[in-house]
């Protein structure tokens, strides 16, 4: 009788710790074109849980079952980040999200120099000794013929 006991409450710890985790799986997709997002960024906001998604967009992502209410993150360069509760996700059969393009303007970058050509050369000139040794020194080396 203790054995049976004892393995009603082994399968019972076993039932528990398999119910831990949540797996969400589904694909990304560009919302216009629906072409497969490859290798896009899948996390929990504000957790070091994370994973990518294959070169056709799909993903598995196993989450602990006690971040069920946090927010799920996907991001992509090129696309606007996503953001919704996991628990909105898991009734969401078959899981298939459509993101859609951004683009991020830029400030403008000006490169400019304020020496003229002349004077570049006469401070290349006047720095020879420091970047090249004046006296005769040996390199050690090997020749190769083919």
């Amino acid at each position: 009788m203790r054995n049976v006991f004892l393995l009603l409450f082994i399968m019972a710890l076993a039932l528990t710790a398999f119910a831990q985790k949540i797996t969400l799986s589904g694909r990304i997709i560009d919302k216009e074109t629906k072409e497969p997002l490859p290798f896009a960024t899948l996390g929990i906001k504000g957790k070091a849980i994370g994973t990518i998604t294959n070169l056709q967009g799909e993903f598995d992502f196993h989450i602990p079952a006690e971040l069920r209410n946090d927010l799920f993150t996907l991001s992509m360069l090129g696309y606007k980040p996503y953001e919704a509760p996991v628990w909105t996700l898991l009734e969401i059969k078959p899981l298939v999200i459509e993101v859609e393009k951004s683009t991020y303007l830029l400030n403008e970058v000006t490169v400019a120099d304020s020496l003229t050509g002349g004077e570049i050369l006469m401070i290349a000139l006047s720095r020879i000794e420091q970047n090249y040794p004046m006296q005769p020194y040996l390199i050690e080396g090997f020749y190769r013929d083919l």
